[in-house]
């Protein structure tokens, strides 16, 4: 395999990785810091080394966070002709050029090297602080974004549990979140998360908190077999009308009623006033909210 010079202070550094058809894959390693987790024993009690320099102290389990990226850019293992050495040199060039781009984003993004200060924020601070001065329907929703994105910190990304900074929410991760939340959640429920979630990352993105946007290109598909709904028919509709059952609520029987007809949510439906009736046209005009996707 070809030798990489890396340097020990280089992060990313620029690895390599030899593939079964011969050819040699350049990609970048991020060293994304270390945990420190307290040893247990099986009865859940904290383990303290028994002899040594350490004896009495409490054992700490160290992990080590990295992530990797592949650069799509490949080396010929063992070039023969002039041609497959120079085509090596320009390939190998251009992957330490693309090394040297990305460590300069990763400081900007950990460090806050010529950052604007806005965008050194816990972004869950700022999530919860859009939450603080929502003030649409959706606002629940929008709250089990954040609670849903905190418990997918603490599973996947422990050591961002408490603490992200906006340009460490990445592509990568917000894959790893959409499939996080399609576990959770059935049918239209996991898009509808993702939708807010989108929501507080563009809001972010036009205040300049963000550079650029993570769930670009990332998908929630929705199970069309699970959102395959039955369709009322004229008979079943006329035995709905016709029930009724003790200290029923007039208002949500002809609510109900209209929405059997006009095919509109009880969300829609529930907010409308005589403003939303225009008279002379005969006509139900009304606004029905939809969601950056």
């Amino acid at each position: 395999m070809a030798k990489l010079e890396n340097k020990t202070k280089e992060n990313p550094k620029l690895e390599q990785n030899k593939l079964s058809d011969g050819r040699i894959s350049l990609y970048l390693e991020y060293y994304l810091g270390r945990e420190e987790k307290p040893v247990l024993d099986e009865n859940g009690n904290q383990v303290y080394y028994e002899s040594g320099k350490m004896q009495g102290k409490p054992k700490f389990a160290v992990k080590h966070h990295r992530r990797k990226e592949n650069l799509s850019l490949y080396l010929i293992d063992k070039p023969r002709t002039p041609a497959e050495r120079q085509q090596n040199k320009e390939t190998l060039e251009l992957a330490v050029r693309i090394r040297a781009e990305r460590e300069q984003e990763f400081k900007e993004s950990m460090l806050g090297y010529r950052l604007k200060k806005d965008r050194n924020v816990n972004f869950l601070d700022y999530f919860q602080a859009y939450i603080n001065d929502y003030t649409k329907k959706d606002i629940r929703m929008v709250q089990i974004a954040l609670s849903r994105f905190k418990d997918f910190l603490h599973e996947h990304y422990p050591m961002y549990e408490f603490s992200i900074k906006p340009e460490l929410i990445t592509k990568d991760m917000m894959e790893q979140f959409v499939a996080y939340l399609q576990s959770r959640s059935v049918g239209e429920g996991a898009k509808s998360i993702f939708q807010r979630f989108k929501k507080v990352i563009h809001y972010a993105i036009d205040h300049d908190v963000m550079l650029k946007d993570p769930c670009k290109g990332v998908t929630c598909k929705v199970d069309s077999q699970i959102l395959r709904k039955d369709v009322l028919s004229p008979e079943e509709i006329q035995r709905l009308i016709a029930c009724h059952y003790e200290n029923e609520n007039p208002n949500v029987r002809r609510a109900f009623i209209f929405c059997l007809y006009c095919g509109l949510r009880f969300c829609d439906v529930k907010d409308l006033t005589y403003r939303n009736i225009d008279y002379s046209n005969k006509k139900l005009k009304f606004e029905q909210r939809s969601f950056r996707q």
